[in-house]
């Protein structure tokens, strides 16, 4: 039996392991023979076409938007967009770039 790992048609993440007869191959779609990383907190297993990497998992973390203070809910891999912030704003708060942090306006 060979060991094939299957990976997400959009996100490239790990979804698990399978087995399968050598007599069959591994013509498989999204599927690779080689192992990948060992899950870490924070961080999702993805394929990025040669090798498994890690990327920074910040999905269902609540956001907001810098400039109106927009609650959001992250639904993306990859690091928090520039426009973004996990830092929670106060009702007169507004963005300092200089400082990356919301001030009493």
């Amino acid at each position: 039996m060979n060991k094939i790992y299957r990976y997400d048609i959009t996100t490239k993440e790990f979804l698990h392991k399978l087995e399968i007869n050598e007599a069959y191959g591994s013509n498989l779609p999204f599927t690779i023979d080689i192992k990948p990383l060992t899950k870490k907190d924070g961080f999702a297993v993805c394929f990025n076409g040669t090798k498994w990497e890690y990327i920074e998992d910040n999905r269902n973390k609540t956001i907001y938007v810098k400039d109106t203070k927009q609650e959001l809910k992250v639904d993306y891999l990859g690091k928090i967009k520039d426009e973004h912030t996990l830092l929670i704003p106060k009702q007169f708060d507004k963005w300092d770039e200089i400082s990356k942090n919301w001030i009493e306006d």
